[in-house]
């Protein structure tokens, strides 16, 4: 009789599993080798480079809602430049900008326009976004938004 390595210490489920092996070898002995179907074997070739295993969330795509960190030129002067994606197209994206700073929170920008008071918003160049996140509970920054600001402005500005 052939055994079966059982990590589990469980031993109502090792005799359990004792019982399904013996079942299983006695059926396959029954089977005429015509009938026999062949095993799967793997081949390992320790030359063959393995792809990268990836944990976690994938980079987050231009979903509406999300925010965004953006550059855009005509708001230079404005660092970071933080938006919430409203309408996203493969070249442009309307954003409602966001007012605040790196520890503090963020808040919808307002535009006056006449006697109204209205969401400042604007459309922009897909690619002027270098950033995607979704702002903590508490409405600052997160972690990974201040650090990609920073490597951007170290590497662009």
């Amino acid at each position: 009789m052939l055994t079966y390595p059982i990590v589990e210490e469980n031993f109502e489920q090792q005799a359990t599993n004792n019982r399904i092996f013996e079942k299983l070898e006695k059926s396959s002995m029954n089977l005429n080798p015509v009938q026999q179907v062949p095993v799967a074997t793997i081949s390992t070739e320790e030359n063959k480079e393995m792809p990268p295993v990836r944990f976690g969330k994938r980079g987050r795509g231009k979903n509406v809602g999300d925010f965004c960190l953006a550059d855009i030129p005509k708001y230079q002067g404005e660092w970071p430049q933080v938006a919430r994606v409203i309408k996203t197209d493969p070249i442009t994206t309307t954003v409602q900008w966001y007012k605040g700073s790196m520890t503090k929170t963020w808040k919808p920008c307002n535009k006056r326009t006449g006697r109204t008071i209205a969401a400042w918003t604007e459309m922009i160049q897909t690619d002027s976004i270098f950033y995607y996140f979704n702002l903590t509970p508490m409405n600052n920054l997160p972690k990974d938004a201040k650090d990609a600001a920073y490597k951007y402005s170290e590497e662009f500005l």
